[in-house]
């Protein structure tokens, strides 16, 4: 499949394997930024596969999901001559700096931990709308 051209750059990809976090997220980033496509994907091993198809501005990765974790395709994304620069957040509950680190090592953009309440996610959905309005 071709990518659609009008979706080329106005897509966001939410990669998750709970689909409640998936669904708060979405519905918080449609809210903000209403003329990106959101695709969601559950399973991390079709990420580059959808990447391919929607060409998307942003990826928004779980860490902990089953294989391949978010780490794992965060490094496949960056050893990808196509997507190596594409901005890339990381998502976990986790508040441990190591896991923070260790995605600022692997080539994160930033690091959000999943918000605990709808609020949060409210927050988490302007974060990502001022960050890609920053360019």
């Amino acid at each position: 499949m071709e990518p659609n051209s009008e979706q080329s750059g106005k897509s966001i990809l939410i990669v998750d394997d709970d689909a409640f976090d998936r669904s708060l997220i979405t519905r918080n980033l449609r809210t903000e930024l209403p003329n990106y496509d959101l695709v969601e994907v559950s399973d991390s091993s079709q990420v580059i596969s959808a990447m391919e198809h929607r060409r998307p501005k942003l990826v928004l990765l779980d860490i902990w999901m089953p294989s391949p974790d978010g780490f794992e395709v965060l490094e496949a994304i960056r050893a990808s001559k196509e997507y190596a620069e594409l901005p890339v957040i990381m998502l976990s509950s986790s508040t441990n700096p190591v896991d923070k680190s260790r995605a600022k090592s692997r080539g994160a953009n930033g690091y959000e931990v999943k918000p605990a309440s709808l609020a949060g996610y409210r927050t988490l959905a302007k974060a990502v709308s001022a960050r890609l309005q920053e360019g």
